[in-house]
Order: structure tokens, then sequence, then C-alpha cells
């Protein structure tokens, strides 16, 4: 259900089940944490419209890795 409601995001925010994996880089004159913030707000918005919310006990932010799907995936992508 929810991979269906935030379809619209996939290319930064993809999801899985009840996750969601938003990652994003710098750009042009944008530092990686000002665009993480911009994409951040765009989701937090989206959910809100559908009346979705984070359990903020589940959320993760800024992190070196994350668990996903059993395993841990680096910044980089390497699992």
């Amino acid at each position: 259900m929810v991979t269906q409601l935030l379809r619209m995001l996939r290319d930064f925010a993809p999801s899985y089940f009840d996750n969601i994996f938003v990652h994003g880089r710098a750009e042009q004159q944008l530092s990686a944490t000002e665009v993480y913030i911009r994409l951040f707000k765009q989701v937090f918005q989206v959910l809100r419209e559908i009346k979705l919310y984070a359990n903020l006990k589940k959320c993760v932010f800024g992190a070196p890795e994350i668990p996903a799907l059993g395993s841990y995936v680096s910044k980089e992508g390497d699992i």
C-alpha cells in the first residue's frame, strides 16, 4: 500500500512495505544536508496529505549506513 501511495517520490525515496529510503547528493550550490532537508520536507508533506505518519523511534537520519532487508547498506550503496 505505502509503495503505491508514494510512487511519485520513488526517484529519491523508494519504499518497501512500510520502509521509506530517502537518498540524495549535493547538487549545484546545495550541500548534501540541504538536499536531504528538501527531500525530507517533500516526503513528510506527502505523508501528511495521505494521513500517514512516521514513527520517530524507527527513523534513522544522516547515518553512514542503514539496516535494510536484513543487511546494512552504506551511503555508497555497499552491502
